[in-house]
């Protein structure tokens, strides 16, 4: 179903009518038995492949997007911005693929305890994939130009003045469209697993062990989970794959 836009969410929610009929069949059948985990190897070899093609997929785009920088960087010459600097000591790149092996492995580990399924990240169809990659790459350059002139704020103007309370009218990270459009929200998850390397999404489910034991052996039927600034509704889906789904309202 279509769920319109709302404050503290970020666009059209990507909370189809596949979650609501899970979570209407789970609510209706009353406690649920908790998952019994699949043979190990099974579970690493069906894991690697749901997670490793997304993960080089995002991470292409991200050395695509810093080669474009340092271009754009280059071209402006004296007239670029100039970039950030700190004395504080910065994680190198070694570190930050090591947490990002870490992260996965707890993924996988609560794969294999039982706690949530195998994910099904709902990126889309390949053509979806493709499409959502060229509104990343065609807003590139509107993105540098804003980030050069601090141009946060280009949609706040007499006729979006009042619509929204006034945080909700600016152009967060630049992007174009603002932060409740439904251009925006296409281009939302793209952004954010460049930003992260492909690991948003496993970031998001380390938040359901938590879940997962507040509602063991609890009647989801009379379950409520309210996700206040719920984006695109990744995390609902996520919610929806546990054992005991509550009932979900973004």
């Amino acid at each position: 179903m279509h769920v319109p836009p709302c404050f503290g969410c970020k666009g059209p929610l990507d909370y189809s009518a596949e979650i609501e009929t899970r979570l209407a069949s789970s609510r209706a059948s009353g406690p649920v038995p908790e998952m019994a985990p699949e043979p190990s190897i099974i579970t690493r070899l069906a894991y690697t492949i749901s997670q490793l093609p997304r993960v080089v997929w995002y991470l292409g785009h991200g050395l695509a997007l810093r080669q474009l920088a340092e271009a754009a960087w280059r071209n402006n010459g004296p007239k670029a911005r100039r970039r950030p600097r700190t004395n504080a000591p910065v994680p190198d790149h070694g570190r930050l693929y090591a947490d990002m092996a870490k992260l996965f492995l707890q993924d996988l580990a609560n794969v294999e305890s039982g706690i949530y399924p195998i994910p099904a990240d709902h990126d889309g169809s390949l053509l979806t994939l493709v499409s959502r990659s060229r509104l990343f790459f065609e807003d590139l350059p509107e993105i540098h130009r804003r980030r050069e002139v601090r141009g946060h704020s280009e949609i706040f103007d007499k006729n979006t003045r009042g619509t929204r309370p006034r945080y909700y009218l600016q152009n967060f990270h630049f992007q174009s469209g603002g932060w409740l459009t439904d251009e925006s929200a296409e281009r939302y998850d793209t952004q954010v697993e460049v930003l992260l390397n492909g690991t948003a999404n496993a970031m998001r489910r380390q938040a359901l062990p938590q879940l997962h034991e507040l509602f063991a052996g609890r009647d989801q039927r009379h379950l409520h989970l309210l996700d206040i600034g719920c984006g695109t509704g990744r995390f609902l889906d996520f919610v929806a794959g546990l054992a005991t789904p509550p009932n979900c309202r973004a």
